[in-house]
């Protein structure tokens, strides 16, 4: 049976050590900012650390999983175009079940899914081929508590990237302290965006990864308020 892991925090910190003397890597070297995280980890934890299901095995049993999918497949006749005309943005974590969460079915929303649940130039571009496209009018956006981006900054990642490779990223990272105007620093950008014709329908979110609970931060009735950096990078 595979671990329960609500309730875990940043996956990074079940990365194991380097050993002594070889060079850390990026994500390992970003890895120290996590620590007071990695304390928590039990040793059910560690057993499945130490004992890892081969990649293979979860490749073949994903396969066996669709060929039984594929036997009862009743959607494919949905249309192309999301029937609630709704597009949300949410975090790739792994304990949030977009789908239950909100009550949606397939053909009902666009999911976009990133790191953080952060509006970047990539999800812009979604969001645009979204609503131009496919008649999406609505977006909300959804970040979570104890998100692993919380866990490290901009510049901690970036530096370890560049000694690493000998170059630093040129895409946003969008690591974050303060969750709440994160949430409000994402929404901005949607807002602010020309090339979004629906942009004045955008809701904010924070989910709680306890209680499986939406706490609302900012919809269209709120004005833009000039915000503090969200970025923990900044």
């Amino acid at each position: 049976m595979a671990p329960n892991l609500a309730g875990r925090s940043c996956p990074l910190v079940a990365i194991p050590a380097t050993p002594p003397g070889t060079r850390r890597s990026a994500v390992a070297h970003v890895q120290r900012a996590a620590e007071p995280t990695a304390r928590r980890i039990t040793d059910h934890d560690s057993v499945v650390l130490r004992n890892p299901i081969t990649l293979q095995r979860v490749i073949d049993d994903l396969i066996a999983h669709n060929g039984e999918w594929a036997q009862d497949f009743a959607y494919g006749d949905l249309p192309t175009a999301p029937a609630r005309h709704l597009a949300v943005v949410v975090c790739m974590d792994s304990r949030i079940d977009v789908f239950a969460a909100l009550g949606l079915d397939l053909g009902e929303a666009h999911i976009i899914r990133n790191a953080g649940g952060i509006v970047t130039d990539d999800v812009i571009r979604s969001l645009v081929i979204s609503q131009r496209f496919l008649n999406t009018t609505g977006i909300v956006v959804i970040q979570h508590t104890r998100c692993g981006m919380q866990t490290f900054s901009d510049d901690q990642l970036a530096d370890a990237l560049d000694e690493e490779t000998g170059q630093r990223p040129t895409w946003k990272i969008g690591s974050f302290k303060d969750l709440d105007q994160s949430v409000k620093s994402s929404v901005r950008t949607i807002r602010h965006s020309p090339f979004i014709p629906h942009r004045d329908q955008v809701w904010g979110f924070v989910y709680d990864v306890e209680t499986g609970k939406l706490r609302r931060i900012i919809g269209p009735d709120d004005q833009d308020q000039p915000l503090r950096a969200a970025s923990a990078g900044e």
